[in-house]
């Protein structure tokens, strides 16, 4: 069994979140940072996340109502001829992540009055680059791209948050972006995606947005962190062309004997697709400036 019988204590997650902004790269599970935080500056624009009132346990806000969130852009991975990662027993990747998609649009929908678009809302092909313009054509205001782990190790398991960066956290980041990025790998393309500058106050919203997000999934569902490294960064296509602050969420691993039980049962897919619009609610509260 993966899981203890001992009763689990709740996740702190403004430290989970805390701890996922003051590192650039990823945030571990033993609380050492791959890299050290950025040095504080004392002039510091209005608009950016302030790690003061972090460490002073008050919520971040961003001084400005353009960070308000109206729309929301899931996007189911894989679809059609690409299935994704498999379980042994025949359970596709993109029948899991376009069921639990579903899931989130409908609770976002119901319980935050947020409108939702899906990438894909039944089992088609979507490229990568169409995902990214159905959400930058859509003026999404964050973007979450859905998926199943898998790695031959199957002893591995938890869930995993992506955000983008040019330099990966790891090794097994590398190469899981490698994976998902297939269709545009070629040397030239791969070089120019790389150089790409990225938007600094974009990727720190990410990072918060992934903080938040799995925050909730450890407190609120049967899932429990079995990487050291649970918020990590690489150069995932699809999240670092949208105009908007984005995460690559990786909900467990297909690979996993007790993950793959879960992942096919009806009533974990809603814990968490509620968890999802929990960090997604999470995030708003602390984004957008009360009238």
């Amino acid at each position: 069994m993966l899981r203890s019988d001992k009763k689990r204590e709740p996740i702190n997650i403004a430290a989970l979140i805390i701890a996922a902004l003051c590192c650039s790269r990823a945030y571990s599970l033993d609380n050492n940072p791959v890299l050290p935080a950025e040095p504080a500056t004392n002039s510091r624009p209005s608009e950016e996340i302030t790690r003061d009132a972090a460490v002073a346990g008050k919520s971040p806000v961003l001084q400005s109502a353009k960070y308000k969130v109206d729309r929301i852009i899931i996007d189911p991975g894989h679809g059609g001829k690409d299935p994704g990662s498999m379980a042994k027993d025949g359970l596709q990747e993109k029948s899991v992540t376009l069921d639990i998609a579903l899931k989130a649009a409908e609770v976002i929908r119901k319980r935050l009055k947020k409108e939702v678009i899906l990438t894909r809302d039944k089992d088609v092909y979507v490229g990568l680059h169409e995902r990214i313009g159905i959400a930058n054509r859509n003026g999404g205001d964050l973007f979450l791209s859905i998926h199943v782990n898998a790695n031959t190790d199957n002893n591995i398991h938890g869930p995993k948050i992506y955000t983008y960066s040019s330099i990966n956290t790891d090794r097994i980041s590398r190469m899981l972006a490698i994976r998902e990025n297939i269709e545009y790998i070629k040397p030239d393309r791969m070089k120019r995606i790389l150089s790409e500058p990225r938007s600094k106050l974009i990727d720190h919203l990410s990072v918060f947005l992934a903080g938040n997000i799995l925050g909730n999934i450890l407190s609120n569902v049967d899932s429990e962190a079995g990487n050291k490294y649970i918020i990590s960064s690489a150069p995932f296509y699809v999240i670092e062309h949208v105009n908007m602050p984005a995460a690559l969420l990786e909900v467990g691993f297909i690979t996993n004997t007790d993950e793959e039980r879960k992942l096919s049962v009806n009533d974990f897919r809603y814990k968490l697709a509620g968890a999802i619009c929990n960090g997604v609610e999470n995030y708003m509260r602390a984004t957008t400036i009360e009238k």
